[in-house]
């Protein structure tokens, strides 16, 4: 097992360092690799729920996994294409920038060697948390009513989500939010190798999130703690309650978790 080990992880190594290099070299190919990466894991994702979408109308069985069925949710496709090419076309664009100036001052590696896959997955792990505790107070937050009405009520217009309406949010919760998702980073400074996986790891998650569509054999279903699609479309459904990006524990301890009474199974899970 061990030479298999290392087989894989040095060809990782291998593979990294080229990228890097193919894209432009240290700083200016690892903002390329990263917003490729991003844009890749976010369209393909999205557009693959997309097409569940417009397949649904033809193929009904499709529509015994959406969470909402009888809601209709292309008519709000337009209006969650312009907020979501506006936040990518701005915010995204500006962060990139900046990160092409702060990168080289930040104590990370970019080039080989990569670090061992446990530390790269206790790495993860840590930033779900740290991520997960933070969103759930600045997510809590957005609801207060003055705050609610100006800001985070754009992407409640959402009330039925889906994949693409996960960044359909007003530029200010787009740039509070996503920096929530980099405060771990600070604390364990990661690999640039690390960062990139945990780009991929929690881009998909908010994707899930918003999906509209119930994933039985996700890790978020199968594991204790983890808040599934339903979950969060929940807190669409109903406004209130089911705060937290990623795992249940938050609002079970803080009183905020929907339960329905007839719905044993969110019962059960959380």
């Amino acid at each position: 097992m061990t030479e298999i080990y290392q087989s894989i992880h040095k060809s990782c190594e291998n593979y990294w360092d080229d990228a890097i290099d193919y894209f432009g070299g240290e700083y200016t190919g690892v903002l390329v690799l990263g917003l490729l990466t991003y844009l890749i894991v976010y369209v393909g994702g999205s557009s693959f729920f997309t097409l569940l979408d417009i397949l649904s109308s033809k193929i009904p069985f499709i529509l015994n996994f959406r969470l909402q069925p009888k809601v209709d949710r292309k008519e709000k496709w337009w209006n969650c294409f312009v907020l979501v090419i506006t936040n990518h076309l701005y915010v995204v664009s500006f962060l990139f920038y900046g990160y092409y100036y702060i990168l080289p001052k930040l104590p990370v590696e970019y080039y080989s060697p990569l670090p061992h896959f446990f530390k790269i997955f206790l790495q993860i792990i840590v930033y779900l948390m740290v991520e997960d505790f933070l969103f759930y107070w600045v997510h809590r937050t957005l609801h207060h009513p003055d705050i609610y009405r100006v800001v985070h009520k754009t992407h409640h217009n959402f009330k039925a989500p889906f994949a693409f309406s996960g960044n359909a949010v007003h530029p200010i919760e787009f740039i509070i939010s996503g920096s929530c998702q980099f405060v771990g980073c600070l604390i364990w400074p990661p690999h640039v190798f690390t960062l990139y996986i945990w780009i991929v790891v929690r881009v998909w998650i908010n994707i899930e999130d918003h999906c509209g569509y119930r994933l039985y054999i996700s890790p978020t279903e199968l594991l204790p703690f983890f808040g599934s699609s339903k979950f969060h479309d929940d807190h669409h459904k109903d406004f209130k309650g089911n705060y937290a990006s990623t795992f249940t524990y938050l609002d079970r301890i803080f009183g905020t978790t929907i339960i329905y009474d007839n719905d044993k199974d969110n019962e059960k899970k959380y």
